[in-house]
């Protein structure tokens, strides 16, 4: 029975991609498609002009191409690779993590700087409200979605000089032990936007230190971010 209705998703799929690949949407500012109710590949393909097979490869999708309801597909090759929950846990897996769970909202973060996460959430671990990154000094820091800055200074106890980001009625993002905060508050902000550099943290090594809270609650960036492979 799963294999024929999985032979059924192809098909149909098969079928509507030999339809006309008229674009009816634009490519989102961040490259990233957000999966609604009821969508699958040939027609999400179709509405932004693209190809499926092509939409396929950038995702690393296999047949019957099933997707899932806030999966996050890349569009364009220069995308932040979103990935699908599957590829998520398997590279958690490889790396020795447990899988948060899957994403909570619609919002399609990306990265707020590359390097390798050297520290995780937990949960009942008041030090532990984010995830460091490592990195360089004065390495790029990005605002992780679009959103307004509602704090950029260093009077926060512990974080040095610090950025909060709202994006929306429920989520904030925090960057803390910055070099140079490049936005101010106030401040509308981009996703993929350069808003600070990197600098040291407590014990003088570089470091992002990153936060979402939701409901002024921390959650678990891992939760939240596409998946990307340690350095």
């Amino acid at each position: 029975m799963k294999a024929r209705f999985a032979f059924l998703v192809f098909v149909s799929f098969l079928l509507l991609a030999g339809c006309s690949s008229t674009p009816t949407r634009d490519v989102p500012a961040n490259g990233v498609h957000v999966v609604q109710k009821g969508e699958f590949i040939s027609q999400i393909a179709q509405s932004y002009g693209l190809e499926w097979e092509e939409l396929a490869r950038l995702n690393g999708l296999k047949p019957p191409y099933v997707l899932h309801i806030g999966q996050r597909l890349r569009l364009t090759p220069g995308a932040v690779n979103p990935s699908s929950t599957a590829n998520r846990n398997e590279d958690r897996a490889e790396n020795g993590e447990a899988d948060p769970g899957e994403p909570i909202g619609t919002i399609a973060w990306i990265w707020p700087t590359e390097g390798r996460v050297v520290s995780t959430f937990k949960t009942k671990d008041a030090t532990r409200k984010g995830i460091d990154i490592a990195g360089a000094v004065g390495q790029k820091i990005f605002a992780a979605a679009d959103g307004e800055v509602v704090y950029s200074g260093a009077g926060l106890a512990g974080y040095g000089k610090l950025i909060i980001i709202k994006h929306d009625a429920r989520f904030l993002s925090a960057y803390a032990y910055n070099d140079k905060l490049l936005v101010s508050e106030g401040q509308k902000v981009k996703i993929g936007q350069v808003i600070a550099h990197m600098g040291l943290e407590s014990v003088d090594k570089p470091r992002l230190h990153f936060e979402i809270r939701l409901d002024g609650q921390p959650i678990d960036p891992l939760r939240q971010l596409p998946r990307q492979r340690k350095l």
